[in-house]
């Protein structure tokens, strides 16, 4: 059928736009602290300690809905995954909004969190095994990408209500007490909207036919894969992912295997980096971090939301080139650039007579060598690089990693700040991101154009990884429909 390509990106970009509105929750939930953390401490009276756990809590209940959601994700699919996510985030929004304790608010956010790290994990994992190998890395790019929008979307949300907060638009009641008296109230509440049009959007996409084949249920593989492909393209492509199955057992430790171990042990380190580098302390600290170095409250918001913008903008770089110039380059180039740029924050937050404008200046690069880089890199190098039985599971580890390194920042950045100073800190976060380029350099390979079940056996067998990418040149035009050798 001349017309598969066509009608199969069309597809393809529907069903992930739909599954990245997770990424847009993610980010928005990320970030949307940012802006009423402060005021938050100031109605509970909370103490440096106390406020840190109140922001980490949300990342608790990520890494326990991360580490869990890969065995429910192996076990009843993709889809329910998504769905659940979507309910608790719903929830978290309107719980966030109407706590009248600290202890209430904290619950609230852990139910956020379990969300957060479901669809943390199962989203760009569905997108990886429905999208052809030429279009895979930019398609969860895209994930990344609505991250970062759903990080402006809070920021920009942030600054709108504080500076609406004073207006006498309201005469008591219960918009007043949200929207005025405590106006943090409903920067969460905000986020009620965008999550009732993802659950309600989620009913209308199909489960992962790469899943339904390795659980058996080929024949409904077969009528979602002939939306977009002809009858001879769906017969391919269920022969060629059932002899890959047919090589993998069901078992977790199938991961400690030689080839998967370094597989795994990838993934957590990648995991852990991406976090100790401290963009959670940018996101969830932005305004405070400005304040320390000079800028005013409205300055601050300001430069939040400049942050935000450039993640946006150069996660498009990445969306732009991770299929063409590669995972590993793209990873090199931006985590040595955020290197360079932590340490240059390190020198000049140190430097009480630098103008605020150049203080911004290694902040912002930082902010877009991680956003081209680690950012969306490892959420697709994450995805790509374990074995279908237990993909679900391995992804949760290195979900669960990426949680545990943001929940380990989030903690220790308000004492951090106290004790070693906005220099000191963003010091110590340079000196671990030039480890990492180390483990990138040494441990990473590329993946670039490969299907899935190629850079399976690229773990098990090395020497034939060159054979399988000219294999892969060779096949590239009959790889083009959306469930391909690699659904």
């Amino acid at each position: 059928m001349e017309d598969t390509p066509t009608r199969g990106i069309a597809y393809l970009t529907v069903i992930c736009f739909v599954t990245t509105i997770g990424g847009f929750l993610f980010g928005y939930d990320t970030a949307v602290i940012s802006g009423g953390e402060k005021l938050i401490q100031a109605r509970f009276e909370l103490s440096d300690d106390g406020i840190g756990f109140t922001v980490a809590s949300a990342i608790l209940g990520c890494i326990i809905g991360s580490a869990c959601s890969g065995i429910l994700a192996d076990k009843f699919g993709r889809k329910p995954m998504l769905l659940l996510s979507a309910v608790l985030l719903l929830l978290s929004a309107i719980g966030s909004m109407i706590p009248q304790t600290v202890n209430h608010l904290i619950a609230a956010r852990l139910i956020g969190g379990l969300g957060v790290g479901i669809t943390a994990m199962a989203s760009p994992m569905y997108i990886s095994e429905v999208s052809p190998a030429h279009y895979r890395g930019r398609m969860v790019s895209l994930y990344q990408l609505a991250i970062t929008l759903g990080i402006v979307c809070s920021f920009a949300v942030n600054a709108l209500l504080l500076s609406n907060a004073t207006a006498e638009a309201f005469s008591g009641g219960f918009l007043q007490w949200i929207m005025v008296d405590e106006v943090w109230r409903s920067m969460f509440g905000a986020e009620a909207i965008p999550a009732t049009l993802y659950l309600l959007l989620l009913f209308f996409i199909p489960e992962s036919p790469r899943w339904l084949i390795a659980q058996g249920r080929t024949d409904k593989a077969r009528r979602i894969m002939r939306n977009v492909m002809s009858d001879r393209e769906v017969e391919q492509s269920v022969a060629d992912v059932e002899e890959a199955l047919s090589h993998e057992s069901n078992s977790l430790l199938e991961l400690l295997q030689p080839g998967f171990r370094r597989a795994l042990l990838l993934g957590v380190a990648l995991a852990l980096f991406s976090q100790f580098s401290g963009i959670n302390a940018v996101m969830y600290y932005g305004p405070r971090i400005l304040q320390s170095v000079g800028f005013a409250v409205g300055g601050a918001m300001g430069g939040a939301i400049l942050i935000g913008i450039i993640n946006s903008a150069f996660t498009g770089l990445a969306i732009w080139k991770v299929d063409s110039f590669g995972r590993r380059p793209l990873l090199l180039i931006g985590v040595s650039g955020a290197c360079l740029s932590l340490a240059a924050c390190a020198v000049v937050f140190g430097s009480p007579d630098v103008p605020n404008w150049l203080q911004l200046v290694p902040l912002l690069t930082f902010c877009a060598c991680f956003s081209f880089s680690y950012g969306p890199v490892c959420w697709v190098v994450i995805g790509e690089i374990f074995p279908t039985r237990v993909r679900g599971r391995a992804v949760a580890i290195c979900t669960a990693a990426i949680w545990f390194g943001a929940y380990l920042v989030s903690q220790l950045v308000p004492r951090m700040l106290a004790e070693l100073g906005t220099s000191g800190t963003f010091g110590v976060f340079a000196a671990i991101t030039a480890l990492a380029v180390i483990v990138i350099w040494i441990a990473l390979p590329e993946t670039k154009g490969r299907t899935l079940e190629q850079i399976e056996r690229q773990w098990v067998h090395p020497g034939r990884a060159s054979g399988d990418r000219n294999r892969s040149r060779a096949g590239r035009e009959g790889d083009r429909s959306v469930f391909s050798a690699n659904v």
